[in-house]
């Protein structure tokens, strides 16, 4: 069809989502030498913004699900859907997901063995999975990180493009 460029946007997060998806397009790319003219990017929405990656660099929590990042956004694409009232776990388990984005994750074997595949699933104690401070989120914030985005895949865009021309 005459693709030069394929760029996946990746929003939604955690190690599983990115580790699969990137799996899954290198697995495409191995079985289908055709598409050996084509670039396949995987674009994590978060690394176009330079405000968004600080939130995931605070310390000594960091600002993952449902937090002020992702509340700022929902609240400037569609604020109808942001709950008025903000319902978080318990004051310990809030902190845990805020310090480790895998820490609502456990993994369980019915027996113990390096062959054995764990079974992965979500923490018991883990109620609602907010993973930050959805109570600093304001639209304003929202909105300066889409316009981030926009703008980082504008320019990556414009890079994929003039580098596919200069290899012809």
């Amino acid at each position: 069809m005459g693709f030069k460029n394929i760029v996946i946007l990746l929003g939604h997060a955690g190690t599983d989502n990115r580790n699969a998806l990137r799996s899954a397009i290198q697995m495409v790319l191995k079985r289908y030498p055709q598409l050996k003219d084509i670039t396949i990017s995987m674009v994590e929405v978060w690394d176009l913004s330079p405000t968004w990656l600080g939130y995931f660099a605070m310390e000594p929590e960091h600002d993952f699900h449902a937090g002020e990042v992702e509340t700022s956004l929902m609240m400037y694409w569609k604020p109808e859907l942001v709950r008025k009232e903000i319902v978080m776990d318990e004051p310990e388990i809030s902190r845990m997901m805020r310090t480790d984005q895998d820490w609502f994750e456990i993994a369980e074997k019915k027996v113990d063995h390096k062959f054995i595949i764990p079974r992965v699933k979500q923490r018991k104690e883990i109620k609602v999975g907010v993973m930050a401070f959805p109570e600093r989120a304001s639209k304003e914030l929202g909105e300066k990180i889409c316009g981030e985005m926009v703008e980082g895949l504008i320019e990556y865009i414009d890079f994929l493009n003039a580098n596919t021309k200069a290899k012809g």
